[in-house]
């Protein structure tokens, strides 16, 4: 849920403000850059500068995971805003295990939300004009139902030789078999605070590749 939420962040700022808590930290993971309050932009203009209005911000710390993500909210919380960046570290990686050949087929991978942010139609739209067979296996769910119906089509125009497997949830013990299945991994989207998949799609990544 995103920081203009009206149960996850509203409420439980309201509730923290009304309680005897001293601190309280709020990590955006990125929903203040610039990208994804271009999505729904009026509606969260409007709680943001409620918020200013009303003080619903007023001494709460904030936690950004690296210098762009710092300005990006300096920019929507204001100069006085009390801002701690400490970066993410990803979490830990088996060790590696050589794979066996693939056979014909290119095997992508895509990890991340159906949303604009993420932008997956963007992949869909570039696995289209793709001339040779890929096996195209996209992980992430959705709550934007207008992008997701984008996304349906999107992958209901790929051309017969694009064999594509979307699945909407699987656990971190799984998700590790499916960067070792792949042999790509392809993100598109438009603004990151930190790429976790990027980071464990380099972790899995195959040292002989180039």
């Amino acid at each position: 849920q995103g920081v203009c939420s009206q149960y996850f962040s509203i409420y439980a700022i309201v509730w923290w403000q009304r309680s005897k808590h001293r601190k309280l930290v709020v990590a955006p993971r990125g929903m203040l850059h610039q990208t994804a309050r271009s999505v729904k932009p009026f509606k969260k203009a409007f709680f943001l500068t409620l918020a200013r209005w009303f003080g619903w911000f007023n001494n709460i710390d904030w936690q950004s995971t690296q210098p762009d993500e710092t300005r990006e909210m300096r920019k929507v919380l204001g100069k006085k805003a009390k801002i701690l960046e400490a970066a993410n570290i990803p979490r830990s990686i088996p060790p590696y295990q050589m794979r066996n050949d693939y056979g014909e087929r290119l095997k992508i991978l895509s990890v991340g939300r159906i949303s604009d942010e993420k932008d997956p139609v963007m992949l869909l739209n570039a696995l289209s004009r793709l001339s040779f067979p890929a096996e195209v296996t996209i992980i992430g769910d959705y709550s934007d139902e207008s992008y997701f119906n984008q996304f349906k089509n999107g992958c209901n125009q790929l051309p017969k030789h694009i064999k594509l497997n979307h699945l909407r949830a699987v656990t971190p013990l799984e998700i590790g078999q499916y960067y070792r299945d792949h042999q790509v991994f392809v993100s598109c989207s438009k603004g990151e605070n930190f790429g976790h998949a990027i980071a464990e799609a380099l972790s899995y990544g195959d040292r002989k590749s180039t």
